[in-house]
């Protein structure tokens, strides 16, 4: 039998065209009787075609007052299409063309910069990983163990964020006293340093089409987005700090930031004065402002929580557990920062980040590996190097700049200063530079008022170890404070680079290629030079470390290059003789230990080309290195005795001494093996013994 064709049934006049003002094809609101019947409606009142052809007349059809809807047409207007304006004549959607590669003079169009947050709304996303109970006989709040495979930063390990305002863990603990690092002020500006972020062509991949066009719509993605985990990383870093088991409640979350805030100020508290890079309240605000918090690179917090636990995890603290939640947190650090690098939303947060994780690698605990160590060293310089810091006054003509392969010295004749970058004139006794490296210093040096305790003497509650740093200026904006917050990363990078390079050399490592052992990759104000010139003790202590770097990658045959070496190594050392502060003092004096390593350096790999006048002296330097070594060694061991039930004994909280204490052994065996009657390099060694042995076992 042959199936008989349904007529089709036209719309009604009356029915209103769509969103869009074109005809409708479907009904607006059928009637109840033809939704129950699931036939076509032509929304004719009184009544409909269908109901006309089977009621008796009179009847009228039952509509609702506007239509229900579901999914995107819940909202009326709310479903948007594409706009057909680039449509041709046929309906197609017209192919536009592009040149397969982009011409010179156009910018790049995918660079390193940083992803701003976005407005809409992120739906609840359960954390389905569950992390095993840990005890709660801790002094120490712990952190349920996160393993490396589910520290990926995946959208299934976050909820959404609990926007919260200032805390009470930022105040000071004292009403009274006044707080060094309050909020900092709110005159934010949105717009980015062009001269803090590199961005390099790097094109975006597409499918090309047979005839070597290619189309728009297949594009592909170039990178994945961190928009997500912008958002949702402190609901996660909040669970960490939770007990297994334990609702995230609002009890529980103002228990969960007391504690974060608690690491982050006793990080600050136990560290030295390497950390100065950070801006204390850029850092305490970010922490406290969820509008600052969605544009940190989650990294950064993570790094510096996990360096918190591990100072804080030696066998005379929270041990064991305590390490391993240290390791967690790092682990979670350095997924972020993978994370951040692979969507390429790099800039100087990610730098820190990456600075603080190779501190963390350099210090003793149980994943230790010399592979590592150099692996985070060099993920560091590539971020230094693709931002350009090294480089970044390199259109002030008072940053120094020196030629690749030779010494590293200060013009002696020095051009007219430029306007100052910050708007501070350099301060009365400063050193000078004369004729054939002869210094001239008037006493005092005053650099004692430009440190940051001489300028606030209340941050000596804050940051006792950073006190006799440059002093950050009030009057600084915020563009200017990440431009010097940018310089002191660069110098301490090279600072954390130098530190290895030391021990690797007396060790017998191979030498680290890194971009920031070259002097000439440096065109950058020197430390506190905007406030004390290029002599003061910073500044010395810089071009003691420019010195010792460019010994190390220096050529063997230059014959001239070792004299004039030399002589720079004596000219720094009667410029820091000249200073009558006490910078040096608390700097524990490592400048003056670059200088020795120079010279040792240059009486090995140049020894044929010193004249006796400089051999003769060698020794006399030697006995004064070992003595002084002595001494400090004969201080590590007598502070060993007041150790004992003070976990916060300054000892304990240096887990990377190790390295130092080892290379200083390393290095006075090697001046004992060369002249036996330097038995003073035994002693040497001897005493180091004490807190070599003490720093392995406290952190095995």
């Amino acid at each position: 039998r042959a199936r008989r064709e349904r007529p089709h049934i036209a719309l009604s006049p009356d029915q209103p065209p769509t969103t869009q003002g074109k005809p409708r094809t479907r009904v607006f609101v059928a009637c109840l009787q033809c939704r129950r019947r699931k036939i076509r409606c032509d929304g004719a009142k009184p009544s409909c075609y269908n109901c006309n052809q089977r009621g008796a007349s009179g009847d009228e059809c039952c509509y609702d007052a506007a239509p229900k809807r579901r999914g995107p047409d819940r909202v009326p207007g709310a479903r948007t299409r594409g706009s057909r304006l680039d449509d041709d004549e046929q309906g197609r959607p017209r192919r536009t063309r592009r040149p397969r590669t982009p011409p010179p003079s156009s910018p790049p169009q995918d660079g390193f910069s940083p992803v701003s947050p976005s407005d809409a709304f992120l739906p609840h996303v359960a954390n389905t990983f569950q992390p095993p109970a840990l005890p709660s006989a801790l002094h120490i709040s712990p952190i349920p163990y996160v393993s490396s495979e589910t520290s990926s930063l995946s959208p299934h390990s976050y909820a959404p964020v609990d926007l919260y305002a200032n805390h009470p863990a930022l105040h000071a603990s004292s009403p009274s006293a006044p707080d060094p690092y309050s909020p900092v002020s709110h005159r934010h500006s949105q717009a980015h340093d062009p001269d803090l972020y590199y961005a390099p062509p790097v094109s975006s991949a597409y499918i090309e089409s047979e005839d070597g066009s290619s189309d728009d719509d297949a594009a592909l993605l170039t990178e994945p987005s961190v928009d997500f985990v912008r958002r949702t990383w402190w609901d996660h870093l909040l669970e960490l700090y939770t007990p297994a088991g334990v609702p995230l409640t609002a009890t529980a979350r103002n228990q969960a930031m007391h504690t974060v805030f608690s690491d982050v100020k006793f990080l600050f508290r136990a560290t030295s004065y390497w950390w100065s890079f950070l801006h204390v309240r850029r850092f305490f605000s970010t922490l406290s402002e969820p509008s600052r918090r969605a544009r940190t690179q989650p990294s950064l917090v993570l790094a510096a929580l996990a360096v918190a636990r591990l100072l804080q995890s030696s066998e005379y603290g929270s041990g064991r557990l305590g390490m391993h939640n240290a390791l967690a947190l790092r682990d979670e650090a350095q997924a972020a920062l993978d994370a951040s690098i692979n969507a390429r939303a790099i800039d100087e947060e990610l730098a820190q980040a990456a600075w603080i994780l190779a501190f963390f690698e350099q210090c003793c605990h149980p994943d230790h590996q010399h592979i590592r160590v150099r692996g985070s060293l060099h993920r560091l310089d590539s971020l230094i190097r693709a931002l350009a810091l090294p480089s970044l006054d390199a259109s002030n003509p008072q940053a120094s700049a020196y030629e690749p392969r030779t010494v590293p010295t200060v013009s002696t004749s020095p051009a007219p200063h430029a306007p100052n970058t910050f708007g501070t004139s350099m301060v009365p006794g400063a050193s000078t530079v004369g004729a054939h490296g002869s210094y001239a210093t008037s006493p005092p040096c005053g650099c004692d008022a430009l440190t940051v305790g001489g300028v606030d003497p209340s941050a000596r509650e804050v940051t006792p170890q950073w006190v006799q740093q440059p002093a950050w200026q009030h009057e600084w904006s915020e563009a200017e404070v990440r431009r010097e917050s940018c310089r002191r990363l660069a110098w301490m990078s090279m600072t954390l680079v130098a530190g290895y390079t030391s021990y690797g050399s007396a060790a017998g490592h191979e030498p680290l290629n890194c971009f920031v052992v070259e002097p000439a990759n440096f065109n950058l104000l020197f430390p506190g030079e905007a406030l004390a010139g290029k002599e003061s003790v910073w500044a010395l202590y810089v071009r003691a470390m420019l010195l010792w770097h460019s010994c190390l990658v220096a050529p063997r045959t230059d014959a001239s290059f070792a004299m004039r070496a030399w002589l720079e190594s004596e000219a720094i050392e009667r410029a820091l003789n000249a200073h009558t502060c006490s910078i040096e003092r608390t700097l524990i004096y490592y400048g003056r230990e670059y200088l020795f390593n120079s010279r040792m350096a240059i009486s090995f790999d140049f020894q044929r080309f010193i004249p006796q006048a400089v051999t003769g002296i060698n020794r006399e330097k030697s006995e004064e290195w070992l003595r002084t070594q002595g001494g400090r060694a004969k201080m590590a061991a007598k502070a060993l005795g007041e150790i004992s039930g003070n976990p916060n004994h300054t000892l304990l909280q240096r887990p990377y001494f190790v390295w130092w204490f080892m290379g200083q052994v390393q290095r006075a065996l090697k001046l004992w093996a060369l002249d036996k009657t330097l038995t003073v390099a035994l002693d040497v060694c001897r005493d180091f013994m004490a807190p070599i042995e003490f720093l392995t076992l406290a952190y095995p």
